[in-house]
């Protein structure tokens, strides 16, 4: 417990030192404002990781507290909604990457898109709505856990994705955002950046350790998965295609989780600041 209170605290303290308090200088939230959206929402969040939390009531106020955040934003400030935004994009990993910002007072520079989990989800369109809907520039994008989980059989019988077929949509998703043919869409999206995040690394419970698997979220399938995301951007060589790689913040603790499949607070914590200096710096 030492030795990782350590780690958290020497990789919080880098992060800090680099990108907080330099790149990320005037887009913190206004003192005032912060008073005025945060108390009580945020008082139930620091309730949420004790001791006793149950893991999935975790993810319930989490998910409670973003979607009010939003909403009070929008309320208090209606050129929120109208303002130039960083748009994140996932299932419930981006939900804790959102509620992390907010911790680090720069949740008003994004917004969570709603909790989506297949990748095929992700056409011209739906960047499209958000860009005109939200005024959403940046879209980070991480959508690499529900089509490797247990969970994933429950609506799509025949398996976690393979390589091959993950490697197909995330180059179909980059595709929308380098292919060009002069239409109205293209002019849309023609200044609009894509960020792949890298794939969080699963603990191995029960069900990922066991043979045959329930649960396909192996280190071997999220390092394939990450690989094969380097390899997209890397290829493309696109301006507007880019991949966050934060594996040096979440792979030293990767097993080190609250409830068995999302960072621990404060890991999520130092990756959240560390993707806002990337998009936002």
């Amino acid at each position: 417990e030492r030795v990782m209170k350590k780690t958290h605290h020497d990789s919080f303290s880098f992060v800090f030192r680099k990108y907080y308090d330099g790149s990320l200088e005037g887009k913190l939230l206004p003192f005032f404002a912060n008073i005025i959206l945060e108390p009580e929402i945020m008082s139930e969040i620091e309730k949420t990781f004790t001791d006793d939390i149950h893991p999935g009531d975790g993810q319930t106020v989490i998910v409670k507290a973003v979607n009010q955040l939003q909403e009070k934003l929008t309320a208090y400030d209606p050129s929120f909604k109208t303002r130039d935004k960083v748009c994140i994009v996932g299932a419930s990993h981006s939900y804790h990457l959102a509620h992390a910002l907010w911790r680090s007072n720069l949740g008003h520079n994004f917004f969570f898109t709603g909790f989506l989990k297949s990748p095929e989800a992700l056409t011209a369109d739906y960047f499209s709505k958000y860009r005109r809907e939200q005024n959403c520039t940046t879209f980070v994008v991480a959508v690499g856990q529900w089509i490797a989980s247990w969970a994933w059989l429950l609506t799509a019988p025949g398996g976690p994705w393979t390589m091959e077929k993950w490697k197909i949509e995330m180059t179909r998703i980059a595709q929308i955002f380098t292919t060009t043919s002069g239409g109205s869409e293209d002019k849309e999206h023609e200044n609009t950046q894509l960020y792949f995040r890298s794939i969080h690394r699963n603990p191995i419970g029960d069900w990922i350790s066991s043979c045959p698997p329930q649960d396909w979220r192996s280190t071997t399938v999220i390092d394939g998965y990450n690989f094969v995301l380097e390899k997209i951007v890397s290829g493309s060589n696109h301006p507007r295609v880019h991949l966050i790689d934060t594996r040096f913040i979440t792979e030293p603790l990767w097993d080190a989780t609250y409830d068995w499949c999302h960072l621990a607070p404060r890991v999520s914590q130092v990756e959240a600041i560390y993707i806002a200096s990337k998009v936002l710096g």
